[in-house]
């Protein structure tokens, strides 16, 4: 990825939108681990795999192997937008 503005912007943007979806998948995990309550180390360890695998396969191909900072805080920024906005 070059130093263009305008493609770090729309990766930041891609980034955002990444972070709200990781949101709404814990946020339907929720009832998951309320109704089993034994189970939630389980949930939560399953959910920080396919987030950490997510997060990966972005950095690989939206961003071109360069982990940059503000993709963390767009996919960071998205979930506490989430969070703020949407969710209970």
């Amino acid at each position: 990825m070059g130093n263009m503005p305008s493609q770090q912007l729309t990766l930041f943007g891609q980034a955002i939108l990444l972070g709200i979806s990781m949101g709404v998948l814990y946020d339907l995990l929720r009832p998951l681990r309320l109704k089993l309550p034994e189970l939630t180390a389980v949930w939560d360890v399953g959910y920080c795999l396919a987030v950490g695998a997510v997060f990966i396969t972005f950095v690989l191909e939206r961003g071109a192997g360069e982990l940059r900072g503000f993709m963390i805080l767009g996919a960071a920024g998205g979930m506490v937008l989430f969070f703020c906005v949407f969710s209970a």
